[in-house]
């Protein structure tokens, strides 16, 4: 097996869709309260926390029927958080 590895600058979106493209991407986030909250079934629309305190894999991205633009990440916590384990990030 070959494992590639690609850097993705900070705030560069471009560059993460075209790594998302190839492969899920590992990332770092910050959260708080509403995250962790999360049910499911909607785009998120923030707000995020302000300290880095979570590592979850980008697996893809899209855009809603109403335009929302999101980015579609997996957490670790298991089938029993958001949307079985996944949750669409609003990007941008």
């Amino acid at each position: 097996d070959l494992m590639v590895i690609m850097l993705v600058s900070p705030g560069d979106e471009q560059q993460l869709l075209q790594a998302v493209a190839q492969q899920p991407v590992a990332a770092s986030i910050a959260i708080g309260r509403e995250f962790r909250a999360f049910k499911g079934g909607e785009i998120y629309p923030g707000p995020c926390g302000s300290t880095v305190n979570l590592a979850v894999a980008i697996v893809g991205y899209g855009v809603s029927v109403d335009g929302q633009k999101y980015w579609l990440i997996k957490n670790s916590w298991g089938e029993t958080w958001g949307d079985f384990g996944y949750m669409k990030l609003i990007r941008g």
